[in-house]
């Protein structure tokens, strides 16, 4: 079973946009999906008022709730040698870092990110340390996932669900024509440009048929 390690802030924008049914149908259900145990913390879901400045709505903050609830909270550490090879680079936070490590130590696992600026870091560390070779095509962005359930997903729900919302900048601007297949050319263009600025690092882009 491959694992899909997510980020903070894809799980937030994934809830914002109510499409967790969909992650989960193309991720392998939430059995197969991992947090960062700092979630809960991060945008303070225990508070409502506080937590509420994060989802910007009651029934984004119940889906995150519900979406925290029904995966799996990341329990194990990556070696202190492995870790320290992200950690010392200033445009990786530590969340971001233990993904990275875990990915790297686990050939069944994936990470999801939204952190642009990260995964863009990773072609900077390049293969003198050997971050090519643990990472090459074990990373996804948002728009790749994104794109995977508008291929595998029914198309109208999901281009409903994002079209003209702000969450992200990249997906107001591909949904904008709502037609499936511009929507996907315009997935497949910000993922290009990423992969590009990342060495190549990025799973490939979904198949559209």
């Amino acid at each position: 079973m491959q694992k899909s390690l997510v980020d903070n802030d894809v799980a937030l924008k994934l809830s914002q946009y109510f499409l967790i049914d969909e992650f989960f149908q193309v991720s392998g259900g939430p059995e197969s999906v991992y947090i960062l145990p700092t979630l809960k913390f991060r945008f303070h879901l225990g508070d409502d008022q506080k937590a509420l400045k994060y989802t910007r709505g009651e029934t984004e903050l119940d889906t995150l709730r519900a979406f925290v609830s029904s995966v799996n909270e990341i329990d194990t550490e990556p070696s202190n040698a492995l870790l320290s090879e992200f950690t010392d680079i200033d445009e990786i936070d530590s969340g971001e870092a233990v993904l990275f490590a875990l990915t790297a130590s686990d050939d069944n696992s994936l990470t999801v990110t939204g952190d642009k600026r990260a995964l863009i870091a990773l072609a900077g560390l390049g293969i003198a340390k050997g971050v090519s070779g643990r990472l090459s095509g074990r990373l996804k962005c948002l728009e790749q996932a994104v794109a995977e359930m508008l291929i595998a997903c029914h198309q109208s729900e999901v281009i409903e669900k994002v079209a003209g919302k702000g969450w992200d900048r990249s997906l107001r601007a591909c949904f904008s024509s709502r037609e499936p297949q511009v929507i996907l050319e315009g997935l497949n263009s910000y993922y290009r440009d990423l992969n590009r600025n990342c060495g190549y690092l990025l799973a490939p882009f979904p198949p559209s048929g």
